[in-house]
């Protein structure tokens, strides 16, 4: 047992043996306190004593080393919304610390290491070498790491990590998911004519290939878009490549022409990829006539009925004159 001298009177105070782990939550004042050990203990105070003092150097010195330490306040990963494939991606990792005494800056994807940056008087740029994908190390640094010929693979979680100097290399994360868009290509329009008459249907049909994810497929006659609910489109179903990883999406227009549409119309097809604001289009213009007593809409057709009906009504004339005579 341990015994506290307070104002010359011998009041004894219960208190276990010190350790390491005590120590580390008694308060300051403790240091000034005078201890001594009980009678049965004597011979050993002063070996008490040595320790004590012994384990707050060790606490002191440790202080020391985490005051020392790199504590890095913040930090960010910025990737880009989408990654297009074929095209380079920037990622960012933004942090702030008290110091500038960090010592990497390293980058993950889906928890597999790929590149590394160690802060000394040069800065050494390391590339992992991760299984089906390339780092561009000319444009990379400690922030910023930029991924060459993005592929539908590169999609996952990255995590750039920040860590302190030795001996205790404290570290702090953030983590951002990456999203990898391939850009569809231009819609194919089928079953389009060039010329129409009324009261003639426009049925149509509209494909995009190698979108990822799938695209949508959106209408316009004349700009003014045709609701998926007005029940004039009818969505043909998505089908997936699995080679590229990439979707063909296909939609067919059914639309009865009127006389707004006189005297021509223009189709345009659009594919959106879903999600983004990304998407490419084709447009096809036809003439709209109206009815009429000769059907064809050729123009050398309608001359030719034209000449015989004035054959006709010539030949009608000549008759009633010679019934006159």
């Amino acid at each position: 047992m341990l015994k506290r001298q307070v104002d010359h009177e011998s009041s004894v105070v219960p208190w276990s043996s010190p350790s390491s782990d005590s120590y580390l939550i008694r308060p300051a004042w403790l240091l000034h306190s005078s201890w001594s050990w009980s009678s049965s203990g004597d011979s050993l105070s002063t070996l008490g004593r040595k320790r004590g003092t012994q384990h707050w150097k060790l606490i002191f010195c440790l202080v020391l080393v985490l005051l020392k330490t790199t504590s890095v306040l913040g930090i960010r990963v910025i990737v880009p919304q989408p990654a297009i494939v074929g095209q380079n991606a920037r990622l960012q990792c933004l942090w702030q610390s008290e110091n500038i005494e960090v010592y990497s800056i390293r980058w993950y994807k889906n928890g597999e290491q790929f590149y590394s940056f160690i802060r000394g008087q040069n800065g050494e740029k390391v590339n992992h070498k991760m299984a089906e994908m390339e780092v561009d190390l000319l444009e990379s640094d400690e922030t910023t790491v930029t991924l060459r010929d993005v592929k539908p693979n590169y999609e996952g979680i990255y995590r750039c990590e920040v860590m302190g100097n030795p001996p205790l290399f404290r570290s702090r994360f953030s983590s951002a998911n990456l999203t990898v868009m391939n850009q569809p290509q231009i819609p194919v329009i089928t079953g389009f004519s060039q010329r129409y008459r009324l009261p003639d249907t426009l049925r149509v049909n509209c494909t995009t290939h190698n979108s990822r994810p799938e695209a949508l497929i959106s209408f316009y006659v004349n700009g003014k878009v045709i609701h998926q609910d007005s029940g004039r489109v009818m969505n043909m179903g998505v089908v997936k490549n699995e080679y590229l990883d990439t979707f063909t999406s296909s939609s067919q227009l059914t639309l009865p022409l009127s006389e707004k549409y006189v005297p021509s119309l223009t189709l345009t097809c659009r594919a959106q990829v879903k999600g983004f604001d990304i998407n490419t289009e084709q447009s096809e213009t036809a003439e709209v006539y109206r009815t009429s007593f000769f059907p064809s809409s050729s123009k050398g057709n309608m001359e030719s009925h034209s000449s015989m009906a004035l054959v006709a009504s010539a030949i009608g004339i000549v008759q009633i004159l010679q019934g006159l005579w």
